[in-house]
């Protein structure tokens, strides 16, 4: 991964959002923000092990992560 795209990565700040994580390690997760990899598109595709994935932003304000 480039360099910048690394210096976006931050501690996530804040609660557990799906509450189903020990205490304390949300904290200890990297966080990032969508708009900071997409920047004004609204999706972006992402590889991994060869296979593309698509994940998209929805008019709802949703994430949705297509194989």
């Amino acid at each position: 991964m480039p360099s910048e795209a690394t210096d976006s990565f931050v501690p996530f700040e804040g609660q557990d959002p799906a509450g189903d994580l020990p205490d304390g390690i949300a904290a200890q997760m990297k966080s990032i923000e969508f708009v900071s990899i997409a920047g004004t598109d609204r999706e972006i595709l992402i590889t991994h092990h060869g296979q593309i994935y698509r994940l998209r932003l929805t008019r709802n304000d949703k994430l949705i992560l297509q194989k």
